[in-house]
């Protein structure tokens, strides 16, 4: 499935270079967003697909791809809760995103699966790696950026849909950014005035696009006229429609009111008419999700990005917890985004582990719970416990994860870096070794060639 020419932004910047050759102008915009802990779930996706020698709709209850599915969706979900929503339309908008997350990890599995084949034999996932490579490229950074900015621009009008007046003082006035990004379509519509109730609101109502920045205002009936009705639907019927080589018209997704119909993604998107559709609708958890909406808490929001969130299974009530908390306080500061995670019983009996932790299946930590996870890399903290003694600490901490947090006990650096250089030396993977002091953290040892 090609979406390159579906997500081309259509402003008179983005055209002109595109016109100067630069394919890549298609993209929503250039936030930054770098997605990696999606990219990593898609790409052991992908390495299960090629293990089992195809995909079919019916496949999409197996973990590997609940896992992406789960990763995307919490980019979604992420652009939802920045805005202030009703909380039964902040749910519906919720789970259309788990839908849409679920839709799109169905469409790139089916592409993945159409490649898996060359005359007549399975690929290995070496002869596959650069197809791959690309693929999860374009469906988890390309398309997802867009998707992304989408989801934020859609939840925000949403949120403005919910917020308009009752009484019948105000319509709705159509403003566009008034920069030299607007569309001339989308120019068309400012100023356009009308009541809330009017029909053009069923379909025009922004974002009318990818990218789109368009907004609508409430505004005094007796300060502004109210538009033709008619000629503002024919403007809007102009602004969405973009007529692409196979004769359709790519804009026509965008006549929706995601306020209205409580919907965060187009619902007439290509991805929800692939083959096996109703099969992946049918196989929906929606107990699934609605367990994930709530699995998840957020403690503190930094505006440089970072984060802490806590999972429901983590109790503030353990011994350990407040050093975590504080450990994890300082990574979001400084822009990390920080998971707390649950320890399970019977980790590799129960299903909840497989899922919560299906990046560690094929490694050594299999079956481990390690205390937090940042920016999608595991790390295990170990405080005292009684003992003060790097030599055990660094023990218990290896046997969770390779990347290690101590808590300080006043020994030498000296006497740390021989413990470190000692494991290494035995064969026991190390990657980073940090050091907290009452909640300052310092990295104390980086592998130059971690495994």
């Amino acid at each position: 499935m090609r979406l390159n020419s579906l997500y081309e932004c259509s402003c008179p910047k983005c055209r002109a270079e595109r016109l100067n050759g630069n394919r890549h102008i298609h993209l929503a915009s250039s936030s930054g967003n770098t997605f990696k802990d999606v990219l990593k779930a898609a790409e052991r996706a992908l390495k299960y697909l090629t293990s089992q020698g195809g995909y079919k709709a019916e496949d999409i209850s197996r973990p590997e791809y609940q896992k992406l599915i789960d990763e995307t969706y919490k980019v979604f979900d992420s652009a939802i809760r920045d805005n202030d929503i009703p909380e039964e339309m902040m749910r519906a908008l919720q789970s259309d995103a788990f839908l849409f997350g679920s839709l799109k990890t169905h469409a790139q599995l089916l592409e993945a699966d159409s490649l898996l084949t060359k005359d007549g034999r399975v690929k290995s996932y070496r002869e596959l790696d650069d197809e791959f490579r690309k693929l999860n490229v374009e469906y988890n950074q390309n398309y997802l950026e867009a998707e992304y900015q989408f989801a934020v621009n859609s939840s925000q009008m949403a949120a403005k849909w919910a917020e308009l007046d009752e009484d019948g003082r105000y319509n709705l006035q159509y403003r566009t950014a008034s920069d030299d990004r607007v569309r001339p379509e989308h120019a068309e519509l400012e100023g356009i005035t009308l009541p809330k109730d009017d029909a053009f609101w069923l379909e025009y109502y922004p974002p009318n696009g990818w990218n789109c920045r368009c907004t609508v205002v409430e505004v005094r009936k007796s300060k502004f006229p109210e538009s033709d009705p008619e000629e503002a639907l024919e403007k809007g019927e102009a602004a969405t429609t973009q007529i692409g080589k196979d004769g359709k018209n790519r804009a026509a997704i965008f006549r929706f009111n995601p306020g209205k119909e409580e919907k965060l993604f187009p619902p007439a998107h290509p991805y929800n008419k692939l083959k096996g559709v109703k099969t992946i609708i049918d196989n929906l958890d929606v107990g699934r999700m609605i367990q994930s909406l709530q699995e998840w808490s957020s403690l503190k929001k930094y505006d440089n990005g970072g984060e802490i969130r806590k999972h429901s299974l983590v109790d503030p009530k353990d011994s350990d917890y407040k050093v975590l908390r504080k450990s994890a306080d300082w990574f979001a500061k400084s822009g990390e985004k920080v998971d707390l995670l649950p320890r399970y019983d019977a980790t590799l009996k129960n299903p909840e582990y497989a899922k919560l932790y299906a990046d560690l299946k094929d490694t050594k930590y299999w079956g481990k719970c390690p205390d937090m996870r940042i920016n999608g890399l595991y790390y295990e903290y170990e405080g005292h416990q009684g003992s003060g003694d790097y030599s055990k600490m660094l023990r218990r901490g290896v046997k969770q994860s390779d990347n290690i947090i101590l808590q300080y006990t006043g020994q030498s650096d000296s006497y740390l870096k021989k413990l470190i250089k000692f494991r290494i030396n035995e064969g026991q993977e190390i990657n980073e070794v940090w050091i907290d002091n009452n909640g300052e953290l310092t990295q104390f040892f980086k592998n130059p060639t971690p495994k």
